[in-house]
């Protein structure tokens, strides 16, 4: 089933002010404009751009800081970058919105002071994040981002870097109409890993911004948001109400009781990664939903609407690694995908990694 492996090499991108410099063990999400990938991690405030080369691997990584374009809540702590596009002139990311819970220690003498540490959870001043940052051409032919910059296609307009509004308790605009959400509101302030609310993948159609929730799964559905966003002041985003004075749209998917763990689009075809919601092994596996873009409403999309593309195959040998986070759509309509906490036989000295390339045929084998 597998095409190929590729390389990618983040050693150029290993520096101190890196909060996490084991960039290679903790992709979350990628994107890519021509020869170049954008690859996020998921405990840093960092963007790394890797370049192919011609052996086609990806390497001449390059750190792109998240404080540089737009203001952060905190300089020091992980955005929990999990959703990322390269859409109209922007770079396009979102963090997990999702609260975090303390983690038991292993050989500590006092097995209480462990079971307590799980009543603690915190939200993460950045993971709240929203944001848009322009790419552009320079004059080598690289794409970089910028903080400001004229519209290619409009000369008399500006793309401009911009986050979603963010409320005085680290919540963002989305995250606190979503908690007066009859399905989604009681999942508010429950951590990721447990079946909480949690963005784990994003994808943008014209001025339609799609979000895939690894949590919660209700009853079996997974839920995609779809919202619109507009310009606000101080290099703000809001969200966009429609004809009904609706912010956000909801969309649930029959996934087998798999959340989303990342998107991307083809045309006006949503890419779903799904997998487990919970911290656990199993099933991975890569849907199609055609036409997503072109509906209005909820809706409410059922096994039969989903086109089976990739089982992706069982690697794990042990608990939590090789976890699929990440998902680019090639030129030849290949897909890359890129995994969290890779194993032994995926990684390469220090800082490389191997990535799996699946086959534009295999979507019809898979169908």
């Amino acid at each position: 089933m597998k095409k190929d492996t590729v390389t990618l090499d983040f050693e150029e991108a290993v520096v101190e002010q890196l909060i996490d410099k084991n960039i290679r063990d903790g992709i979350s999400s990628i994107a890519r404009t021509g020869k170049y990938l954008w690859v996020a991690g998921d405990e840093n405030i960092s963007i790394q751009r890797l370049e192919l080369l011609e052996d086609g691997s990806y390497g001449k990584a390059v750190n792109f800081f998240l404080k540089d374009y737009i203001e952060l809540i905190s300089k020091e702590e992980e955005a929990d970058i999990e959703g990322m596009d390269v859409a109209g002139g922007y770079l396009w990311l979102a963090g997990s919105h999702s609260y975090k819970r303390k983690k038991m220690r292993e050989g500590k003498d006092d097995p209480r002071k462990e079971i307590d540490r799980l009543t603690i959870t915190s939200l993460g001043a950045n993971r709240n994040l929203l944001a848009r940052i322009p790419v552009i051409e320079n004059e080598n032919g690289e794409f970089v981002l910028v903080k400001e910059c004229p519209d290619p296609s409009d000369k008399e307009k500006k793309l401009t870097a911009a986050k979603l509004k963010h409320t005085r308790r680290k919540w963002s605009q989305l995250t606190k109409k979503l908690r007066k959400d009859r399905h989604l509101g009681p999942f508010i302030g429950l951590p990721g890993k447990d079946n909480g609310l949690d963005i784990e993948g994003l994808t943008v159609i014209r001025d339609k911004v799609f979000l895939g929730l690894r949590g919660p799964v209700l009853r079996g559905w997974a839920i995609v948001l779809e919202i619109e966003l507009e310009e606000s002041k101080n290099n703000l985003l809001k969200l966009k109400k429609d004809k009904e004075g609706r912010s956000y749209k909801k969309h649930f998917l029959n996934l087998h009781g798999m959340g989303i763990r990342e998107l991307a689009s083809d045309g006006d075809d949503l890419i779903i990664l799904a997998g487990p919601t919970m911290d656990l092994d199993g099933t991975m596996e890569i849907y199609r939903w055609e036409n997503a873009a072109q509906h209005e409403g909820d809706m409410l999309v059922e096994r039969s609407e989903l086109r089976s593309v990739i089982v992706l195959p069982y690697y794990a040998r042990e608990h939590g690694i090789n976890k699929a986070e990440g998902i680019a759509i090639l030129d030849d309509n290949s897909i890359l995908i890129t995994y969290d906490s890779p194993g032994e036989g995926r990684t390469q000295g220090e800082y490389k990694v191997k990535a799996d390339v699946f086959s534009a045929e295999e979507e019809e084998e898979g169908s």
